[in-house]
């Protein structure tokens, strides 16, 4: 006999999460074949030609195709948008093809009384869905107060058809189509107010269609190349159906004199928003397409990227999956959530585009941010090897980021210590200078006088006074100089090193150019790392210093060689004052009692 063993509870909850899996993909087939069961019951039942049918689908063979056209478009593309897992938009695609065929039930003889209409106050609905559905395929970012306002839309436009249908009475209309000899649906029919009611209906329809149709074209307008190209077709049939419709409201709204209802301008009107509704099919369903050939794109990344991280490569794969050139990615840094690029730049968080989230072990590491409208499925169908790239690379941007930290904070400190020195060399120069030229008048005045009342040896003592006060103002001058001199200030940066190698304590010859077009920050940077170089050289006992200095509109380059150094120039504080300014230093080689050192520095 066998033996029934119990399941152990790993057994158990593998099965049950396998049922959980079967009813979910039950539930997301239901949608689309309920839809398409609809679909198939209107072509095979109302649409087919039958004694008493009336509606715009049944005049003509060709405007039957139209009708089906339209209907079986949006329906289509929208099992498509459901089965890719665009479930909002594939809802409202097929909410609105079935509505449709609401004029379609409602006009058939065989269908009962309550469906006819309900169905004929579903066609109602039509536009507002399209509206919801265009927005949504536009992926606009709503916010709160958008989505309240299209409910609102939905929901009242139901509650108006509904009234209407409530108190109407199509023997008594005119301009009856559907439900003409058809008995009221409530005993007590009010024609007044179905009247007041279907003006109310159809002058939100007119609104809103121009509404749709303007909102549509300005977005269209705006949008980049990448954008049309994505979503075009959607915002130019959302356009078309807009301007149809509120033509056929406003024609509607007409006595029937003017706009007979079976006449030429009302069947123009109906093929014509026929013919938008299956544009947006078609435009929604191409949309999908493109999105799900963004998606394998997606999937086969991985074979593109790099293994290292840095090379842009996560970023051009994408892009190029995507279909946006100009996508580009920014990195939430772990801890503060602030955005920067791959260099470590700090962003704006408010850039505009569509944002495909990257996630690495629960955590966003990533964000790529389009223009193109690619479906949100993209970000979870990016393989394993994609998002450990997007971890690696955000690591690096966070690194980067305090480099560029790093840099900032010292070029702070230098130019704090630049301006410091600037104001010390005007305090020395207005203040302690002009009070020993003071002194000097005073005593030349004084000796002059003493030698005009023949008091000689007083004279002669004025005199030596006169030669140390006068060399003390050379040496305060010259310390002034040394500080920040202030012909850099006033002649700029090829006269401060002219004044330098003639005042530099040991010989110096410059080679400059003419001119160099750079700013004062990078002028007194390279000032600073000459007169730094100099007197470390006169410190180690070198026999000269030769300065090259060559520049563009780019960058400035010092060549700075060394002649008789008692030792190697140290260049750590030239380092820091160049990082400052974005340059950099490159010791060359030491040989035959020469060092040279070389500076660049961006002028742009």
């Amino acid at each position: 006999m066998r033996e029934h063993r119990p399941l152990s509870p790993g057994a158990a909850a593998h099965a049950l999460g396998r049922l959980i899996e079967v009813l979910r993909l039950a539930a997301s087939l239901a949608v689309p074949l309920v839809a398409g069961a609809l679909v198939v019951a209107t072509v095979a039942g109302p649409l087919r030609p039958t004694r008493g049918a009336d509606s715009y689908a049944l005049l003509s063979p060709a405007l039957v195709m139209a009708d089906v056209a339209a209907g079986v478009a949006l329906v289509g593309a929208g099992v498509a948008a459901w089965l890719f897992r665009r479930r909002l938009v594939g809802l409202l695609a097929m909410l609105a093809g079935l509505g449709w065929f609401g004029a379609d039930w409602a006009a058939s003889p065989s269908v009962d009384p309550v469906i006819r209409a309900g169905a004929l106050a579903a066609t109602m609905l039509v536009l507002p869905l399209v509206v919801a559905l265009v927005v949504a395929s536009e992926r606009v970012r709503s916010g709160r107060v958008l989505t309240i306002l299209l409910v609102l839309l939905l929901v009242g436009a139901g509650l108006a058809a509904v009234a209407w249908m409530r108190w109407y009475d199509g023997r008594y209309d005119p301009r009856c189509l559907e439900l003409c000899y058809l008995p009221p649906v409530a005993p007590d029919p009010d024609r007044e107010l179905a009247r007041r009611l279907r003006i109310v209906l159809l002058a939100f329809q007119a609104v809103t269609g121009v509404a749709l149709g303007g909102w549509a074209a300005l977005r269209w307008s705006r949008a980049s190349g990448t954008g049309r190209q994505a979503t075009g077709p959607i915002l130019v049939a959302g356009a078309a159906i807009g301007l149809a419709w509120a033509a056929w409201a406003v024609a509607s709204l007409l006595p029937s004199r003017v706009t007979p209802v079976r006449e030429a301008v009302m069947v123009t009107l109906f093929v014509a928003r026929a013919v938008s509704l299956f544009a947006l099919g078609v435009g929604l369903a191409w949309v999908t397409q493109r999105a799900r050939r963004t998606v394998r794109a997606v999937r086969a990344i991985a074979w593109r990227i790099s293994p290292l991280p840095g090379g842009g490569s996560l970023r051009a794969a994408l892009a190029g999956a995507v279909g946006d050139p100009r996508l580009e990615l920014r990195f939430p840094l772990p801890g503060t959530g602030e955005l920067v690029d791959p260099d470590g730049r700090s962003v704006d968080p408010t850039e505009v585009g569509t944002r495909i989230p990257i996630q690495h072990g629960g955590e966003t590491v990533a964000l790529a941010l389009t223009t193109a409208a690619v479906a949100e499925e993209v970000g979870a169908d990016l393989g394993d090897a994609v998002r450990l790239a997007a971890a690696n690379e955000r690591l690096l941007a966070a690194v980067r980021h305090e480099v560029v930290a790093l840099r900032a904070s010292r070029a702070r400190i230098v130019q704090t210590g630049d301006d410091a020195r600037h104001r010390l060399e005007r305090d020395l120069h207005d203040g302690a200078q002009q009070r020993m030229l003071a002194v000097l008048h005073g005593l030349v005045r004084a000796r002059d006088e003493a030698r005009a009342t023949g008091e000689e040896r007083v004279a002669e003592r004025l005199d030596l006074a006169v030669e140390e006060v006068d060399t003390a103002i050379d040496a305060l001058r010259r310390i002034a100089r040394g500080i920040h001199p202030n012909l850099l200030t006033e002649a700029g940066l090829v006269a401060a090193l002219d004044q330098l190698a003639i005042e530099a304590p040991i010989p110096m010859v410059a080679d400059l150019p003419g001119e160099v077009a750079c700013g004062p920050d990078i002028a007194a940077i390279a000032w600073h790392v000459v007169a730094d170089t100099v007197g470390e050289a006169d410190r180690l006992g070198a026999a000269e210093v030769r300065l090259l200095v060559e520049a563009d509109e780019v960058r400035v380059r010092l060549t700075i060689t060394v002649d008789g150094a008692a030792g190697r120039l140290d260049l750590v504080p030239l380092e820091d004052r160049a990082g400052a300014g974005g340059g950099r230093v490159v010791a060359g080689a030491a040989q035959d009692g020469l060092q040279s050192v070389i500076v660049e520095l961006p002028c742009a």
